[in-house]
């Protein structure tokens, strides 16, 4: 790199480079009141050759041109407009390299990129007409302290569908930064500005905007072949940059030099560490090989996440179930007891009393915390699944108080339409067991049922 020093870094001005990197907030008042008259003039311009535009506010400014929000009349329709800055018009061979671009980015037709309406070229002023996104960008989420680890892994896999559908279509981003991807009302994600787009298997005479042999991009979030390489850059660059952001999005921080995993700069699982830092290879063969693996391993932690549930919470709701249901027995069938060997005693006319009735309800309604408390459990590890930590108890706790109830209502009938003391006790105690068995029998069989449904889903 020293060796080019004089002549700049693949064509691109030291200075250039310097500028870039630091944005144009340089602090210097005579360089603003010079991009407010530049910024004036490209209005004036954009009102006498685009009459059909109504120019609302700037949105931006980057290396490459100004974005307006603006309103196509024929149309109503608010678009953004984007006009190519005056120096990048000036560079030699950039009104073919633009239109030919233009229309290969047209062709791009994707929820997650910002479509392009229309593109148009008169001499050296050059615009596109784009989708208009009414939200913020991500970096103004960043900013503003606004994004929880959830919700970067919320977003993350919408950017990596964009990017592979782009790179499917060969196109590569090669500037993909935290300004660049749009966040709007409803929490979509729009990619904007293909501006130093390269078109994969594109000659390398015409391979893109910035010329073939310029290094542009943003300094911070471009992956090292941009800087070594620029010729032979392939879509893989774009997954270092998101590595970068998605770093920044968990941590606030730009991952330069050494750096900490995420998950020590942020309350990130450290299961995310692993994806992060794959994407950040400086080696290209070492990083993700399509944007759609990056989607796939997230959407793994994702499911492993909602596993580990269980082990905390689920399993809690489980015991409890259990624990309610069991509690609730014992009332109930102390109860059952009681309203039994009364109507055992031939002859004996029997009417419950309210210490009887007030241990029937009492019992029927922990029995009925227990089942519902059990079903809650099941409900969730089915969401779980395959993590199925306190499934045995979840069903126990959803059955157990229903089978309870019903071999006693068994066994009452049973007494009163027989003479218990005509009963064998033999069968006395075998009934009793043979009913506890069904249930055994049942449970399982409902545990069966209930994995084959979890398999299902």
């Amino acid at each position: 790199m020293s060796s080019n020093a004089e002549e700049g870094i693949e064509g691109l001005e030291p200075q250039e480079l310097f500028r870039a990197a630091l944005g144009d907030a340089s602090g210097d008042p005579e360089a603003a009141e010079r991009a407010a008259e530049e910024e004036k003039r490209v209005r004036a311009e954009i009102e006498e050759r685009l009459p059909d535009l109504e120019l609302f506010e700037l949105l931006g400014r980057g290396g490459m041109g100004y974005v307006y929000r603006a309103r196509q009349k024929k149309l109503d329709r608010e678009v953004a407009l984007k006009v190519i800055a005056p120096e990048a018009e000036g560079r030699a061979g950039f009104a073919e390299r633009f239109a030919r671009e233009a229309q290969a980015l047209a062709r791009l037709n994707h929820p997650n990129l910002v479509a392009v309406h229309d593109y148009g070229q008169d001499g050296s002023f050059g615009w596109l007409v784009m989708e208009y996104v009414d939200g913020s960008n991500l970096r103004d989420l960043i900013r503003a302290g606004k994004l929880e680890p959830a919700e970067a892994l919320a977003l993350v896999p919408k950017i990596c569908d964009a990017l592979q559908y782009a790179h499917d279509q060969g196109v590569v981003h090669r500037d993909v930064k935290p300004e660049n991807i749009l966040i709007d009302r409803e929490g979509g994600v729009k990619i904007a500005d293909f501006g130093l787009a390269k078109l994969i298997g594109t000659p390398a005479a015409l391979v893109s905007l910035t010329g073939t042999q310029e290094v542009l991009g943003t300094f911070r979030y471009m992956a090292p072949e941009q800087l070594d390489s620029p010729l032979e850059v392939d879509h893989r660059a774009d997954i270092y940059s998101l590595g970068v952001v998605f770093y920044e999005m968990l941590t606030g921080e730009i991952p330069m030099g050494r750096f900490d995993p995420p998950s020590l700069c942020s309350t990130a699982s450290v299961d995310v560490d692993e994806v992060v830092l794959r994407a950040l290879q400086k080696e290209p063969a070492r990083r993700y090989q399509r944007a759609s693996e990056v989607k796939s391993d997230l959407e793994s932690l994702g499911r492993e996440s909602r596993g580990a549930e269980p082990v905390q919470k689920i399993a809690t709701f489980a015991v409890a179930s259990v624990v309610f249901s069991g509690a609730g027995s014992l009332p109930l069938v102390y109860a059952a007891v009681i309203v039994l060997s009364k109507l055992g005693r031939s002859g004996v006319a029997f009417s419950p009393s309210l210490s009887v009735l007030a241990m029937t309800i009492f019992g029927l309604v922990l029995m009925f915390i227990g089942r519902q408390l059990g079903v809650h459990a099941l409900n969730k590890i089915r969401h779980a699944w395959p993590r199925l930590h306190g499934a045995g108890a979840a069903i126990v706790g959803a059955w157990g108080g229903i089978l309870l109830i019903a071999n006693v209502m068994i066994l009452a009938l049973s007494l009163e339409l027989s003479n218990p003391a005509a009963i064998p006790p033999p069968v006395l105690v075998a009934a009793p067991l043979l009913l506890l068995a069904s249930d055994v029998v049942f449970i399982i069989l409902y545990r069966r049922r209930f994995l084959e449904s979890c398999r299902a889903e």
